[in-house]
């Protein structure tokens, strides 16, 4: 059986640290936005954050890599700080052996092991798969690993 975790509001309480840090990234890109611009968005790919909170009329694919690379960028030299480690997650490792353990985020790879190394998160992770790893959302993930490991969806949590 696999155990599927996020790493965002799982692991990490980073909520306050996202939208800050999104708000901040726009901000320095000429855009404004608010903590209520963000709660529709939440939870979603940067990709997708940000095509939804820059304005149409703006051309963006650019724009969107750049002020993801900024993001990043922030979150590993001041946004840090308003993260922490949730409560509870050494139990994780007392899974490991019984549960293959996947941990799969729309954060990119970077910023994921900059925070488990920042806050020695050490969980054995039998795969770790990232924004960086090319799948569309979070379930297109699910579904890949599920596939490749040849599993039926109920041995999956």
């Amino acid at each position: 059986m696999i155990l599927f975790f996020d790493f965002d509001g799982t692991i990490i309480d980073d909520k306050d640290a996202v939208i800050h840090a999104f708000i901040k990234t726009l901000d320095r890109f000429g855009f404004s936005i608010t903590e209520n611009d963000m709660k529709p968005v939440l939870g979603d790919t940067m990709e997708n954050i940000f095509d939804a909170l820059i304005p149409k009329s703006v051309i963006k694919k650019k724009l969107v890599k750049e002020a993801i690379e900024y993001m990043e960028w922030y979150v590993t030299n001041e946004g840090y700080k308003r993260i922490k480690p949730c409560e509870g997650i050494d139990v994780i490792k007392t899974l490991k052996g019984r549960w293959k353990l996947y941990l799969v985020t729309n954060s990119c790879r970077k910023v994921v092991d900059f925070l488990s190394q920042k806050f020695s998160i050490d969980i054995p992770w039998d795969g770790v798969i990232t924004s960086d790893n090319g799948y569309e959302n979070k379930a297109c993930a699910f579904d890949d690993i599920i596939k490749r490991l040849k599993l039926k969806k109920d041995k999956a949590f």
